[in-house]
Protein backbone atom coordinates (compact mmCIF):
# COMPACT_ATOMS: atom_id res chain seq x y z
CA UNK A 1 0.00 0.00 0.00
CA UNK A 2 1.21 3.62 -0.75
CA UNK A 3 2.27 6.06 2.22
CA UNK A 4 0.46 8.19 3.16
CA UNK A 5 1.86 12.11 3.72
CA UNK A 6 3.40 11.15 6.99
CA UNK A 7 5.25 8.09 5.36
CA UNK A 8 3.48 5.78 7.89
CA UNK A 9 1.28 3.05 5.74
CA UNK A 10 -2.38 2.75 5.72
CA UNK A 11 -3.23 0.07 7.53
CA UNK A 12 -6.64 -1.18 8.02
CA UNK A 13 -8.68 -3.83 9.55
CA UNK A 14 -10.98 -4.98 7.52
CA UNK A 15 -12.41 -4.69 4.23
CA UNK A 16 -16.13 -5.34 3.19
CA UNK A 17 -17.85 -4.97 -0.39
CA UNK A 18 -21.11 -5.33 -0.80
CA UNK A 19 -23.02 -6.11 -3.74
CA UNK A 20 -26.37 -3.92 -4.59
CA UNK A 21 -28.57 -3.46 -7.56
CA UNK A 22 -28.01 -0.34 -9.55
CA UNK A 23 -29.85 2.01 -12.43
CA UNK A 24 -29.12 4.82 -13.83
CA UNK A 25 -30.68 7.87 -11.54
CA UNK A 26 -32.18 10.14 -14.56
CA UNK A 27 -30.10 12.83 -14.49
CA UNK A 28 -26.19 14.55 -15.36
CA UNK A 29 -24.52 15.65 -11.98
CA UNK A 30 -22.17 17.68 -14.39
CA UNK A 31 -24.22 18.58 -17.80
CA UNK A 32 -21.24 20.24 -18.73
CA UNK A 33 -19.90 16.86 -19.77
CA UNK A 34 -20.87 14.69 -17.14
CA UNK A 35 -22.36 11.14 -16.89
CA UNK A 36 -25.46 10.10 -16.08
CA UNK A 37 -25.85 9.45 -12.98
CA UNK A 38 -26.05 6.14 -10.99
CA UNK A 39 -28.29 5.09 -8.27
CA UNK A 40 -27.58 2.52 -6.14
CA UNK A 41 -30.34 0.16 -4.61
CA UNK A 42 -28.59 0.07 -1.10
CA UNK A 43 -32.07 -1.34 0.88
CA UNK A 44 -32.52 -5.27 1.11
CA UNK A 45 -29.59 -7.94 1.06
CA UNK A 46 -28.15 -9.35 -1.38
CA UNK A 47 -24.09 -10.82 -1.46
CA UNK A 48 -20.64 -9.39 0.08
CA UNK A 49 -17.15 -10.25 0.90
CA UNK A 50 -15.88 -9.47 4.45
CA UNK A 51 -11.71 -9.66 4.47
CA UNK A 52 -11.10 -9.23 8.17
CA UNK A 53 -7.89 -11.30 10.62
CA UNK A 54 -6.39 -12.70 7.09
CA UNK A 55 -9.61 -14.58 6.31
CA UNK A 56 -12.20 -13.98 3.78
CA UNK A 57 -16.37 -14.72 4.83
CA UNK A 58 -18.54 -14.66 2.14
CA UNK A 59 -21.61 -12.80 3.20
CA UNK A 60 -24.86 -11.30 2.81
CA UNK A 61 -25.62 -7.94 3.84
CA UNK A 62 -28.85 -6.36 5.06
CA UNK A 63 -30.55 -2.94 5.13
CA UNK A 64 -34.19 -1.90 5.88
CA UNK A 65 -37.04 -2.80 2.81
CA UNK A 66 -36.19 -4.29 -1.00
CA UNK A 67 -37.59 -1.48 -2.49
CA UNK A 68 -37.21 1.08 0.14
CA UNK A 69 -35.96 4.49 -0.51
CA UNK A 70 -32.31 4.69 0.65
CA UNK A 71 -33.34 8.23 2.39
CA UNK A 72 -36.60 6.23 3.88
CA UNK A 73 -33.93 4.00 6.33
CA UNK A 74 -32.46 6.42 8.54
CA UNK A 75 -32.84 4.14 11.69
CA UNK A 76 -31.27 0.93 10.72
CA UNK A 77 -27.54 0.12 10.09
CA UNK A 78 -26.61 -2.59 7.40
CA UNK A 79 -25.64 -5.96 9.73
CA UNK A 80 -24.26 -8.88 7.56
CA UNK A 81 -24.59 -12.09 8.08
CA UNK A 82 -22.25 -15.21 6.97
CA UNK A 83 -23.50 -18.66 5.07
CA UNK A 84 -24.93 -19.95 8.08
CA UNK A 85 -26.98 -17.34 8.58
CA UNK A 86 -25.09 -16.09 11.81
CA UNK A 87 -24.90 -12.01 12.59
CA UNK A 88 -21.05 -11.33 11.67
CA UNK A 89 -19.44 -9.20 14.24
CA UNK A 90 -16.80 -7.04 12.91
CA UNK A 91 -13.83 -5.52 14.60
CA UNK A 92 -13.43 -2.91 15.57
CA UNK A 93 -10.84 -0.53 13.81
CA UNK A 94 -10.44 1.31 10.22
CA UNK A 95 -12.92 -0.21 7.83
CA UNK A 96 -13.48 -0.03 3.69
CA UNK A 97 -16.43 -0.80 2.40
CA UNK A 98 -16.95 -0.04 -1.27
CA UNK A 99 -20.60 -0.85 -2.89
CA UNK A 100 -20.44 -2.30 -6.55
CA UNK A 101 -23.36 -2.64 -8.80
CA UNK A 102 -24.49 -6.16 -9.79
CA UNK A 103 -23.10 -6.97 -12.99
CA UNK A 104 -21.57 -3.19 -13.29
CA UNK A 105 -18.71 -3.05 -15.96
CA UNK A 106 -17.67 0.61 -15.48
Amino acid sequence: MESLRGGNQLAVKKVVVIHVPFHNAGWVEDVNGGAQSIWYDMNGSGPAEVWSDGKLVHATWHQGTAGQNYFDNTTQPMVFTDEAGNLLRLNTGLSWVHVVGDGQTS
